[in-house]
């Protein structure tokens, strides 16, 4: 049912995590330029999710230090299944947190470190992130099957960087959504996508998050927008919400040549190791 986007190999193509039934594991496809490669079994992906039925995919980066991890919302679809029994709600699973590595291209489950909120198992039907009071982190709000929706302020600390960019697209007032935006420090890039529905019901903050670790200023971002132009703004400071604008005179204007795609690479390539939420 939920379905994200994102370049988890760091390639410049756009990759795939799906969500699915109890007993039908979730599936990440990672675009190899003309077919796609499964990589749910290597990853881990299909071991850690075979016993929830999962309705929302959220990618995050709780720590603004250039990881990623992926929020699954869960939730049963019927009673055929009772492995897993909540006496208040039989159809209630509990939501995953889970840490993608770009070395080893392996999922690790951090819910445990997420604090007391996913502890809880629910019947959750919907994931959607938003940086609702502007700090600079995306928090989340996760939608329940005759529950009260639910908003998850991120309290992690607040020592890196980050830059959130909208792209606002030829009409000068509508979110350009499927624009690419790329983004370049220090040598290192990270490749997004304007995508604002991965999950069933739901609907995202378009603004584009990334974390910078302790950089504090952009060398380059770039907007592909969907004709195919591209807009390019350099070194811009840290930690604000950029807006880019299609035809923004400030802007460097080029049209990429044919086939062309650009290698990312992590924004810091080794994490400290005692992250965690409060």
């Amino acid at each position: 049912m939920g379905i994200t986007v994102e370049d988890f190999d760091l390639d410049g193509r756009i990759d795939l995590v799906l969500g699915h039934f109890f007993d039908d594991p979730n599936t990440i496809f990672l675009n190899q330029g003309g077919f796609f490669r499964d990589l749910s079994l290597r990853s881990r992906l299909g071991a850690l999710t075979l016993r929830v039925t999962t309705f929302g995919i959220s990618v995050l980066d709780l720590f603004n230090d250039g990881r990623m991890q992926l929020l699954f919302g869960n939730g049963k679809a019927n009673m055929a299944n009772k492995l897993i029994l909540n006496e208040g709600n039989p159809y209630a699973e509990r939501d995953l947190l889970l840490e993608w590595s770009y070395e080893t291209q392996q999922f690790t489950d951090i819910t445990d470190q997420a604090g007391p909120a996913l502890q809880v198992a629910m019947c959750t039907r919907g994931t959607a992130v938003i940086d609702y009071d502007n700090d600079g982190d995306m928090d989340v709000v996760l939608t329940h099957n005759n529950e009260p929706a639910r908003l998850l302020r991120v309290n992690a600390p607040k020592s890196n960087h980050w830059l959130m960019v909208r792209c606002i697209g030829p009409d000068g007032k509508r979110d350009a959504d499927n624009a690419i935006v790329e983004m370049e420090v220090s040598g290192r890039k990270r490749m997004r996508q304007v995508y604002v529905a991965p999950s069933y019901c739901s609907s995202c903050d378009p603004r584009v998050h990334f974390g910078l670790g302790r950089s504090a200023a952009v060398d380059r971002l770039t907007v592909t927008w969907l004709n195919g132009e591209q807009s390019t703004w350099r070194n811009l400071r840290a930690d604000q919400l950029f807006v880019a604008r299609y035809g923004d005179t400030a802007a460097e204007k080029t049209t990429p040549a044919s086939g062309a795609s650009s290698q990312s690479q992590p924004v810091v390539a080794n994490p400290p190791s005692n992250r965690a939420l409060p």
